[in-house]
């Protein structure tokens, strides 16, 4: 990368590899006419056409971070209404397991787990009994 000096009175712009080749005819160019407006127009040009993909750049990360909330946020609406599943679930039936669980509400045992951990610790439900043989309580 390379910057060109503020003599001529031109905001530096990035001369990127696949710009080199234009920066160069510019130069020999503007120096054979004797003319700095051609320089001149050539570094507006390319520091139009590094801000514009700058900006593409910043959108589209806008966008993605946009759709990776919308993701997250989906995945916050299952994750309550899981719970609230097992919840429905252990009202109705306080013996069921979390591989049952599980099944039911079309996740892993292992979410299950955590939910009712989360659940467990929050106070609204209770484990009554053994682990094998025992029941669920809704508060």
């Amino acid at each position: 990368m390379q910057f060109f000096h503020l003599d001529i009175g031109l905001i530096p712009a990035k001369i990127l590899k696949e710009d080199k080749e234009e920066y160069i005819k510019a130069l020999i160019t503007t120096r054979e006419e004797d003319n700095l407006d051609i320089f001149g127009d050539f570094m507006s040009s390319l520091m139009h056409k590094n801000l514009s993909s700058e900006i593409d750049s910043y959108l589209k990360s806008i966008d993605e971070s946009e759709e990776s909330r919308k993701e997250i946020s989906k995945g916050s609406k299952k994750t309550g209404k899981s719970r609230e599943k097992i919840i429905a679930l252990l009202s109705e039936n306080g013996k069921l397991t979390a591989a049952g669980l599980a099944s039911e509400i079309g996740i892993t045992a292992k979410a299950v787990e955590k939910h009712l951990a989360k659940l467990k610790a929050e106070g609204i439900i209770q484990r009554e009994g053994p682990d094998k043989g025992g029941t669920w309580k809704v508060k």
